[in-house]
């Protein structure tokens, strides 16, 4: 049966190009190939956020609530004269998605979460090791050891029954940290979230943003509009949801992931003005037969993916 996707009855505009949108990669902001060695991942749990009253804006998002976000991990690190930080989600009890360039090149990660320490190996997308294609921008993670979640806790899920082609036009939810203002830097250590539309894929036939993100050359890419909620550097990693039908309570409680926060335009030829993002999507096939193939070689549950795990979102 297909998946009810829930959008606004507001009817959608087009994508809104970026100022100097057309001129290819010198458009998006760079980030480093490879997070440095040693980082650890933390839970957002542990950021104990409970915001009040008016709260400062992350490009158009909300500081979030801690404990609706219990699977999402964050990490802070150096690299190359720069900080910047990353953010990754728990979909099962051994197993993390985050973005290729967020881990290092040995793939050993540590995550901290419910008090506990975790290490892990993650493996990258073969065509990202390649520089092939950018939108590739994947991570998968595995555990040594299980988590074990206390009661009530959910892992999050992969959608399985929404192709690219179909998830243009809807609304999505975009997570991570990042800066506070359109003009970069400002980082406040904050878990933010907030709401944007999907504007073109990968497979947009009239290629508004230049030939170098669209099919055959990137394969996985959801672009946003200008408006809205958008990335920041800083916000690599996280997970963008597509809301759904549920019973979970809160307005993000039912939510599955359809892709991995990568890259941010930029405007006006000014790398410290940013634009729409570029979501390395994970409802495409390039995504789901790597991931499965690493899931059922590594025989580990992953909501939506693989396996029989039954505490999914």
């Amino acid at each position: 049966m297909k998946l009810k996707i829930q959008t606004s009855s507001i009817a959608l505009a087009v994508l809104v190009v970026v100022a100097s949108a057309g001129a290819g990669a010198a458009n998006v902001r760079k980030v480093p190939k490879y997070a440095p060695e040693g980082i650890t991942f933390k839970s957002v749990l542990s950021l104990n956020q409970e915001p009040g009253g008016v709260q400062p804006q992350l490009r158009g998002g909300e500081v979030a609530v801690s404990r609706d976000w219990p699977a999402s991990l964050y990490v802070t690190f150096q690299e190359g004269g720069g900080t910047y930080s990353c953010t990754a989600a728990l979909i099962g009890p051994q197993v993390v998605t985050t973005a290729a360039h967020c881990v290092p090149r040995s793939g050993k990660v540590r995550f901290e979460l419910l008090g506990k320490a975790f290490e892990a190996k993650c493996v990258q997308h073969s065509r990202y090791l390649k520089d092939t294609d950018a939108s590739a921008d994947y991570a998968i993670c595995g555990l040594q050891q299980k988590v074990q979640p206390p009661a009530g806790f959910l892992f999050e899920k992969l959608e399985a029954s929404v192709d690219l082609a179909s998830i243009a036009g809807h609304h999505i939810i975009l997570s991570g940290f990042g800066c506070t203002t359109d003009t970069g830097g400002g980082a406040d250590g904050k878990y933010r979230i907030g709401t944007n539309t999907v504007a073109g894929t990968s497979r947009s036939p009239d290629k508004p943003l230049g030939a170098d993100y669209y099919e055959p050359r990137e394969v996985n890419n959801l672009f946003t509009r200008d408006d809205g909620a958008n990335l920041c550097p800083g916000d690599s990693g996280g997970p963008a949801f597509l809301r759904v039908p549920g019973l979970h309570p809160g307005d993000y409680g039912n939510r599955v992931i359809v892709g991995i926060n990568s890259r941010v335009f930029y405007k006006e030829n000014d790398p410290t003005k940013y634009g729409s993002s570029l979501i390395s999507a994970t409802v495409t096939s390039d995504f789901r037969q790597w991931a499965k193939e690493w899931a059922m070689t590594n025989n580990l549950d992953a909501c939506g993916l693989h396996g029989t795990q039954t505490r999914c979102r």
